[in-house]
């Protein structure tokens, strides 16, 4: 989470997305000089690479020297909506952050039903057309959450692959639509079963 100011909750209520990429670009400068402290971060943020938790100033931090030949940023507005409208989620969210509040229901079941609810005023495909409206042809992408059928034909019939990702013993979170609604679907590329335990997960992985 990233603030563009020192006050969460106006930094949150006042940015709009202009705001967001100016933000952005000012966490990226700071990531390109390597130096943590320029970057506009909140308290509590933590950041993961390759799935581990890296300490402030580690990772990506040492290596990155500037932008790639292409660059894309994305500025959530579901999230904006469900941040403005709901207070609870204010409070949590200035609290821990997006990727921690979303453990606590108030935060996960309005990210849901604000996401079905554009779906149902805005139509099933808007979010899908929005995200391919920003890609380039020739180019390969990663959409890390695919919820629904539309979705995940529509990376099919775009020539994608759609990998389902099963752990044993591990369910949806709860009953909302979005995360049983590709529960008995069978058009999956491939599925991989994600049995490891905690001993094999690696502590650090090297640098690229």
């Amino acid at each position: 989470l990233m603030h563009a100011s020192a006050s969460p909750a106006s930094a949150a209520t006042d940015c709009d997305r202009a705001c967001l990429r100016g933000v952005l670009d000012h966490y990226l400068d700071a990531v390109f000089r390597h130096d943590p402290g320029a970057a506009p971060l909140a308290p509590h943020a933590r950041a993961t690479q390759n799935a581990v938790t890296m300490p402030s100033g580690e990772g990506i931090w040492r290596t990155a020297t500037g932008y790639g030949p292409v660059m894309r940023r994305f500025a959530d507005p579901v999230r904006a909506i469900v941040y403005d409208s709901n207070p609870d989620v204010r409070r949590v969210v200035d609290s821990v952050g997006w990727e921690q509040g979303k453990v606590h229901d108030v935060v996960r079941r309005s990210l849901q039903d604000t996401g079905t609810a554009i779906r149902r005023h805005l139509g099933a495909d808007v979010l899908v057309d929005e995200a391919f409206r920003w890609m380039e042809p020739d180019r390969n992408y990663c959409l890390a959450d695919c919820r629904y059928r539309n979705e995940a034909e529509a990376i099919l019939a775009a020539g994608g692959t759609v990998v389902r990702i099963d752990r044993p013993g591990v369910g949806p979170v709860n009953g909302h639509v979005s995360e049983t609604a590709l529960s008995k679907w069978g058009g999956w590329s491939t599925v991989i079963a994600n049995s490891g335990t905690e001993p094999h997960k690696p502590q650090k992985r090297p640098e690229p």
